[in-house]
């Protein structure tokens, strides 16, 4: 997140427009003080000292994840992967041939199709990368986390997929089991590490 902050001197009573322009890429989240809203502008009538501020979310973030169908690199424990949402059916029991037992009441099973391009050197399998710990996890409203094992996914499964070498791509489903009333807020999560800094990065299914 990064923010800004501006003290206007203007004659007490004169009405200003403020306008904030995120870098391409970023999103206007809020403004603070005397705005208010998501809006790219505030207007407002000058009646103290006021301040204005407004914060902006890189992509990626949670508040602006990448949009579906991004083709997103992560630094992974086996080398660089290149992923992409290719689509998202966040009510997939209707797809549910593969899926056993169905889901418990009031949950429901989400069905992810990816595409992942290996990157790193030498060669690995998809699973060297969605089996580590946090990597492409589903999350609902108030960050609560779905592995991607909570079912078993139609084929191609991509977790099952073979070794790709550097530039190799392949694609497949995920499935996840996830409560119903976290459908409409969920979001993709994935991990990278670069040294010791672990960065979390979230993918729209919309």
């Amino acid at each position: 997140m990064a923010s800004c902050s501006h003290t206007f001197h203007v004659p007490r009573w004169q009405r200003i427009v403020v306008n904030a322009s995120p870098q391409a890429g970023w999103k206007l989240t809020r403004w603070a003080g005397a705005c208010r809203g998501s809006s790219e502008t505030c207007s407002l009538r000058i009646r103290a000292r006021q301040t204005a501020g407004v914060a902006f979310a890189p992509p990626g973030n949670h508040l602006n994840p990448y949009p579906l169908g991004t083709a997103v690199t992560l630094i992974g424990p086996t080398g660089n992967w290149q992923l992409k949402i290719n689509s998202a059916i966040l009510d997939a029991d209707s797809q549910s041939r593969a899926f056993d037992p169905p889901p418990q009441a009031g949950w429901q099973y989400a069905l992810m199709n990816l595409t992942m391009t290996y990157a790193g050197s030498g060669s690995a399998t998809p699973a060297s990368f969605l089996d580590s710990p946090a990597q492409m996890w589903a999350e609902g409203r108030g960050y609560t986390i779905y592995p991607p094992d909570g079912c078993q996914p139609p084929q191609p499964d991509l977790g099952s997929a073979g070794r790709l070498s550097s530039g190799e791509s392949t694609t497949g489903n995920l499935c996840y089991e996830i409560r119903s009333k976290d459908a409409s807020t969920l979001l993709l999560s994935g991990q990278e590490m670069k040294g010791k800094t672990r960065r979390t990065v979230w993918f729209a299914l919309r």
